[in-house]
């Protein structure tokens, strides 16, 4: 509940005036409740008119009940399940009884007074409802397993109420033996909230490699032992809830060796093909770097070659000798020669 305290200074008064007020209140239906607004504190030369209460709606503001201090009490809604309070301690206390549903809203309470003028002050009224409960019988005969033997019924309760509903979470279908940090959780929508779970297995009693944490379990090491239909029950003011979950607990091999081995092989395949990826691509560098340098050698070897007969020379020389011991031969006598020459360019 939260309380507001408001003070009001008065000019040319010798005290100071407090009007009280609840901020927010919250009852049940068929109760009693009470709005207060009143005065607190000592005032002078202050004159009060006029004390109204107000309920707001969206189609305007609903009149309740009207203090006068010269025509005294009226009920302009004319509600005989509502009351205000004229004390000689200035408390307007407004009473609605027995509350209702409908009485849910925004109350305001208006004081009046001279010279000062209007004050207004707001209470917002929040109403639950206890929902209406019914068991009906159910026929059972006896049997070594339990039977409903009657059904709970609760309605038009505001908040609406719930029977839980429960689902049981955690397991996949994978759980393999000697697994671990697997669980298994009690998942329950209530209203009121749950108060207490209880978890069983259809073999018998809960084995030790699993720890009770309330809501949940904590499977520290998978088992035969896990093999079965698990229940957990969720209990709140209302009822009761259960949700069922069958685990087949299996054994790893090659082939189902489960997600872990799985995950495994799968990077060990992954890793093998990036290696012999990676060697490849470093022998495709290799040899085409091999090459490159046979290549580039025997570019080498051939500039050589050009350049050293760059400029070839073929050159012939024709001599023909003369026999000039005799006269008649003379005039040919004087030396001849016969050149021939060829230049090649390599």
């Amino acid at each position: 509940m939260i309380h507001f305290c408001f003070q009001l200074f008065f000019s040319g008064a010798l005290g100071v005036q407090t009007i009280a007020e609840e901020g927010l209140l919250v009852g049940r239906a068929g109760d009693e409740m009470s709005l207060p607004c009143s005065f607190a504190g000592t005032f002078m030369n202050l004159t009060l008119v006029q004390v109204t209460w107000l309920k707001k709606t969206d189609g305007g503001n609903v009149n309740l009940a009207v203090y006068n201090p010269q025509y005294g009490m009226s009920y302009p809604s004319r509600s005989s399940r509502v009351t205000m309070a004229n004390s000689p301690t200035l408390s307007y206390t407004l009473t609605i009884t027995p509350l209702q549903l409908s009485d849910q809203g925004l109350y305001n309470c208006e004081v009046n007074t001279f010279p000062d003028g209007k004050l207004e002050f707001l209470t917002d009224l929040t109403v639950l409802v206890k929902p209406l409960s019914k068991v009906a019988a159910v026929p059972a005969e006896a049997a070594p397993l339990e039977v409903p033997v009657a059904n709970c019924t609760a309605a038009n309760g505001k908040p609406a109420a719930d029977p839980p509903e429960v689902i049981i979470t955690g397991y996949n279908g994978n759980w393999y033996m000697k697994n671990t940090n697997h669980s298994l959780r009690c998942n329950a929508k209530a209203n009121p909230p749950v108060t207490s779970y209880h978890w069983t297995i259809s073999t018998g009693s809960i084995p030790p490699t699993v720890q009770n944490m309330g809501d949940h379990l904590i499977i520290t090491l998978v088992d035969y032992s896990l093999n079965g239909t698990w229940t957990c029950e969720a209990t709140n003011s209302i009822g009761r809830g259960r949700g069922e979950i069958s685990i087949v607990v299996k054994e790893p091999d090659f082939a189902t060796a489960g997600e872990p081995f799985g995950s495994t092989v799968i990077y060990l395949v992954v890793g093998i093909l990036v290696a012999v990826l990676i060697a490849v691509v470093l022998l495709t560098l290799a040899r085409k770097k091999v090459r490159q340098r046979v290549a580039d050698s025997k570019e080498k070897v051939n500039s050589c070659q050009r350049k050293g007969s760059e400029f070839v020379v073929l050159a012939t020389v024709s001599l023909k000798v003369m026999d000039c011991s005799h006269p008649s031969k003379r005039e040919n006598c004087d030396p001849e020669t016969t050149e021939h020459s060829e230049t090649a360019m390599g």
